[in-house]
């Protein structure tokens, strides 16, 4: 036992001495440390930004002494509030608001003719043109909504806590100012999503609830109930209508990183180290054994 342990530190040192420390393993470690930080310096560094709220059940509804009826008369609706929030969020209408907003001039700045208020054709890879003379369809090269919707949903990350109830809401951008701006943006455009679609939803019910009592003979608790289900979404609407938020409500506000969180200097330099040194090792290793292969 002892004899092969011998053997193994033997065989361990002898390949320590024989690579990892000998000139050419340090030549070769220096070389990829400058490597590392030339392309350390060549990219651009990214803040982690971050916010926490949450969002309240749908409990704008006016009080009744029908609510046994009301709640017969609208089962159905089992989405949680958190999973209608994610959707509202990375909806093409909040793109659209974000747009409006003149996010994609600042995302895109690059492609932005500010004297002309107009986008430059979007640059369209080799692959993409490739596949577009196989297929036979024409490039659409034109920056629209999409592509502000395409960027949200790849750089902001959504996330919700089925315990706590709260959703965080994660994005890592060179320009932490503008990445706050756009968060906090972002979810009172999802706000003004539901509350469109509330505005909408709860005038169309109105409507045909008052239009179903004034032309079908009901039983007088039936009545009673329709008329409740009337009051609660008027209420709704009137919340709707509201400058204040729907039902969103912010744990914290929009905070940045003070430092980068990319490029990481040390693991990069670890990375283009080991993966060099591993590299010459291998060369090394067929080069020494290419008998052995034939």
């Amino acid at each position: 036992m002892s004899t092969n342990l011998f053997k193994y530190i033997k065989i361990l040192r002898s390949f320590f001495k024989d690579y990892f420390f000998s000139r050419s393993s340090l030549k070769l470690a220096a070389v990829a440390t400058v490597v590392a930080l030339f392309y350390i310096k060549s990219v651009t560094p990214e803040f982690l930004i971050s916010t926490e709220l949450t969002v309240s059940e749908d409990n704008n509804s006016a009080p009744t002494q029908q609510s046994s009826i009301s709640t017969l008369l609208t089962l159905g609706n089992n989405s949680r509030p958190q999973d209608e929030f994610i959707v509202n969020a990375y909806s093409i209408s909040n793109a659209k608001y974000l747009w409006e907003l003149g996010y994609a001039q600042e995302i895109y700045p690059s492609l932005y003719d500010s004297e002309n208020n107009s986008f430059r054709p979007k640059n369209v890879t080799l692959t993409n043109r490739l596949a577009s003379i196989i297929v036979g369809y024409k490039i659409n090269n034109t920056l629209d909504v999409t592509d502000l919707q395409d960027f949200i949903r790849s750089k902001v990350k959504i996330s919700s806590d089925e315990i706590s109830k709260t959703i965080d809401i994660k994005m890592q951008y060179h320009d932490p100012d503008l990445a706050k701006r756009l968060m906090y943006d972002l979810i009172t455009g999802a706000d003004i999503v539901a509350k469109d679609y509330i505005l909408e939803k709860s005038e169309s019910r109105v409507s045909n609830i008052l239009e179903d009592l004034n032309t079908t003979q009901h039983p007088q608790v039936i009545k009673e109930g329709l008329v409740n289900l009337v009051n609660t979404n008027l209420f709704k609407i009137t919340s709707a209508n509201a400058d204040a938020p729907l039902s969103v409500n912010f744990i914290q506000d929009p905070v940045s990183t003070q430092n980068p969180v990319f490029p990481r200097p040390f693991l990069i330099i670890f990375c283009f180290i080991f993966v060099t040194l591993v590299s010459s090792y291998l060369i090394k290793f067929l080069i020494k054994n290419r008998n052995e292969f034939y």
